[in-house]
């Protein structure tokens, strides 16, 4: 009776996990941190309704690829960009206003870009998706533009030398893990 029982249930719990997994996801840990009211509000953050439209142009370190509103997301061109980097405020004379999400760890918008120091967000960008700086091992200092409402899930895991950031008040959603593994955060800034 018991071995029927274990062959029964083995492909059931099987099943379920499989049901659940692509449904959950990583939303199974829904904290966010509400940053402008110092709490907890347990919703997930949800990057943007705003979709790439498939226009893609590589320019220097960066590529900008057009969204369905008519501005640019902008990631790494290559992960060997280096040194200090100030995201640009525009592309072919329109806003930047996101740093996409990656699906995955391996595909943030400047994922494992080691050789980054620091970055310089401009005020025209509203989202830091996630998975955007996951991994950057050499990113000591990050500055925030004054329009970024949402930092997403993970944005900054990884980047264990980050020492000082700079968040502006406009932050309404901090998504979880957004700092995982970030051991040396000693300065946190906010304006």
């Amino acid at each position: 009776m018991k071995n029927i029982f274990k062959k029964l249930l083995t492909p059931l719990v099987v099943l379920a996990i499989m049901i659940v997994t692509p449904i959950c996801g990583d939303k199974l840990n829904p904290t966010t941190q509400n940053v402008a009211g110092g709490g907890i509000n347990n919703q997930l953050v949800e990057d943007s309704k705003v979709t790439a439209t498939g226009d893609t142009v590589t320019s220097g370190n960066f590529i900008f690829t057009e969204l369905s509103d008519g501005t640019y997301s902008v990631k790494a061109s290559s992960t060997s960009i280096s040194g200090a980097i100030e995201i640009p405020a525009s592309y072919n004379g329109k806003a930047v206003t996101q740093i996409p999400s990656g699906g995955g760890t391996t595909s943030g918008a400047f994922y494992n870009c080691t050789a980054i120091t620091s970055v310089t967000i401009p005020d025209s960008v509203t989202l830091i998706g996630t998975y955007a700086f996951y991994s950057c091992s050499g990113l000591k200092s990050v500055t925030i533009g004054n329009s970024v409402t949402v930092i997403g899930d993970r944005a900054f895991q990884g980047c264990s030398k980050l020492t000082s950031i700079t968040i502006p008040s406009s932050v309404t959603s901090i998504a979880n893990w957004t700092f995982r593994d970030c051991s040396s955060i000693g300065e946190y800034n906010s304006r």
